[in-house]
Order: C-alpha cells, then structure tokens, then sequence
C-alpha cells in the first residue's frame, strides 16, 4: 500500500525508521510468554500512539489497563521533548524531536516492565 503525503506529514517520521521501536526488559520474575504478550500489547499501543497523529496530537497519557484478555497488563505513554543531537536526554521543549515510550507492567509483578521507545520528529504539519 502506498502511503499518500497527508498519511506521512500526519504520522511524522520516527529516526531511523518509521517506527524504530526496541525493547527493554527488566524481568526480575517474568517468563518468557509474560513479556512477549507485554511487549505485543505495548507494540500494539504505540502503533496507536504514532499512526495518523500530528506532531502535537502526541502526548502522555496516565496508566491505564489493557482491555481483556489482558487486563492484568497495564501501560503508561511517556513522551519527551529530546534534541536531535542527544535523543536520549529529556529537554524543557518545545522542540522538533519527542521520544514516546510505551512503558508496560503486568499487575502483582513488581519490577517487571516493558518499554518500547520511537523517536518522533516535527516536518511542519
């Protein structure tokens, strides 16, 4: 399918690729289908977050959890205004750059977490 120029200037374009998302796992007691499904359920989410939103329609939302059959997960949106020089690092903002994390936990599972992260950048629109 091809993506027309409003589908691109809304959805923004995450560095390097369109979604270059990866996972950090911190399973202090999680098997290994615990953090598939979370990471499933937070891949799921972001698509969500970053596909036909503007720059400024990105925001941070409050934990919330999952619907069933997963609702024993929960998620948290983080977004940051970062610089384009230092995409990790977390500025005061506005700037041309966010770095949205889904950030995914699993209820009575202290410590375990899932966090997928993209870089989102302004093109104007």
């Amino acid at each position: 399918a091809r993506l027309s120029g409003d589908t691109l200037k809304n959805m923004g374009i995450a560095i390097p690729a369109v979604l270059a998302a990866f996972s950090r796992i911190v399973a202090t007691r999680a098997d290994a289908n615990t953090a598939v499904i979370a990471a499933n359920q937070g891949e799921e989410r972001m698509q969500g977050i970053i596909n036909g939103k503007r720059f400024s329609e990105i925001v941070p939302a409050a934990p919330a959890d999952f619907a069933s059959p997963y609702s024993d997960y929960n998620y948290e949106i983080a977004v940051d205004y970062v610089n384009g020089s230092n995409l990790d690092t977390p500025v005061a903002g506005p700037t041309d750059f966010k770095r949205v994390r889904v950030i995914t936990t699993k209820d009575g599972m202290a410590g375990f977490n899932v966090t997928l992260s993209t870089i989102m950048t302004y093109i104007g629109y």
